[in-house]
């Protein structure tokens, strides 16, 4: 697999099948927080949908998760 990009845009990067490297990448970074563990199916699809929405890019998206999760 390529060295994914995570300057790219996280609404594109997560779109389709092609985005699934970087979904992976986003739980990996997340799974371990609080806020990760205690989120309902609901609120995880929340979480993706705001991804679909957002003009962060890969990193920045992570980062802010990161934050707001633990």
């Amino acid at each position: 697999m390529s060295e994914l990009n995570l300057e790219r845009m996280v609404r594109s990067a997560t779109a389709g099948w092609a985005g699934e490297p970087y979904c992976e990448l986003i739980v990996d970074c997340l799974w371990q927080t609080p806020g990760w563990r205690s989120m309902s199916v609901v609120g995880i699809d929340a979480f993706w949908e705001e991804a679909a929405k957002s003009d962060l890019t890969v990193r920045e998206f992570i980062d802010s998760k990161l934050v707001q999760l633990s």
